[in-house]
């Protein structure tokens, strides 16, 4: 019997030069919250998350190291460009064809952990066509600088704030 295969690909974009990427700041109202630019993590009384990097994507290992849940409210989270323009992002999960809607929190519960990742969703788009569909622009060319994550709470109320 004889079997036959034909294969199409896109041709491949070319990406020019190596780009390092490093957390080097965090913005806190935690006292004691150490930044390790080496290996792109932070760590606090409350939380502690580590930063990876890719192409079209950021990935993040957070854990909850506080007695209580603490929530990840995805319609405050964003991408800061150097211009001070910002860019909404989606997380793993929502579909691509979903990404401009509202998302749900995600809760990290007390002593748990999370991994997620997260991309601009400016950064997705689709081509038709034969050889079209879903499609991702480099990261790096979005001008990414800060990613921010919103939760805090109240050391004397033990309570958790919405930071604005």
């Amino acid at each position: 019997m004889l079997s036959s295969m034909m294969v199409f690909g896109q041709k491949q974009k070319k990406i020019l030069g190596m780009y390092a990427t490093q957390l080097i700041s965090v913005e806190s109202k935690i006292e004691g919250g150490i930044v390790n630019p080496e290996t792109s993590q932070y760590e606090d009384s409350i939380i502690k998350i580590k930063w990876k990097y890719d192409i079209d994507r950021m990935s993040f290992d957070l854990e909850n190291k506080y007695d209580k849940s603490i929530k990840i409210n995805w319609s405050d989270a964003s991408l800061i460009n150097p211009d001070g323009s910002s860019s909404r992002v989606f997380h793993k999960g929502v579909k691509y064809n979903e990404r401009e809607k509202e998302q749900s929190p995600t809760t990290v519960y007390k002593n748990s952990s999370l991994s997620d990742l997260l991309s601009p969703i400016d950064n997705v788009f689709y081509i038709s066509g034969k050889y079209g569909g879903w499609q991702t622009r480099p990261i790096i060319n979005a001008k990414l600088s800060v990613f921010s994550i919103y939760y805090s709470y109240d050391e004397k109320k033990n309570k958790k704030k919405k930071i604005k």
